[in-house]
């Protein structure tokens, strides 16, 4: 019995991982939404609507693969390389006092957003992080997965 929960187990991780590095090209429009960033300002998914794509990312502070994605998509934002992304990096249901703390040590230039009650993160379906969504500029979902696409700029020229 034990030999055979281990193979289920090691089954499930091998298929969540696999999906994880995959990645899901999907074509849905988003969910709109309005949340507080960490200066207490208000920040709204359909003001880019039209503008720009759109990537966000929904993270936690003690999730040391979402700190290696913020600083890796801070660098890419600071560096402007290519097509222009937006990133809004959504911390998951975390108190604002922990989330600034984290966003001013690794010195982000992202906005930072806080899904205080997990509403957002619901209405994506997030069940994991991190988790990046991009969109393209009309708002359409183009990429959900756990590990963000190298081939981003293909997905949001399309």
């Amino acid at each position: 019995m034990k030999n055979h929960l281990r193979f289920v187990s090691i089954a499930i991780l091998a298929f969540w991982m696999l999906v994880s590095l995959i990645g899901t090209a999907v074509s849905a429009e988003a969910i709109d939404f309005t949340l507080k960033d960490i200066n207490g300002g208000s920040v709204s998914l359909s003001s880019y609507k039209g503008k720009v794509p759109v990537l966000l990312l929904f993270w936690t502070t003690w999730c040391p693969y979402c700190r290696s994605a913020l600083k890796e998509l801070n660098n890419m934002q600071m560096e402007n390389k290519g097509t222009r992304v937006e990133v809004l990096a959504i911390d998951v249901g975390e108190p604002q006092s922990a989330v600034s703390r984290l966003a001013k040590n690794l010195g982000l230039q992202l906005q930072v957003l806080l899904d205080s009650d997990n509403t957002v993160a619901d209405n994506y379906q997030v069940i994991g992080v991190p988790t990046y969504i991009l969109l393209d500029k009309n708002g359409e979902v183009v990429f959900r997965g756990n590990s963000f696409p190298k081939n981003y700029q293909e997905l949001v020229c399309k």
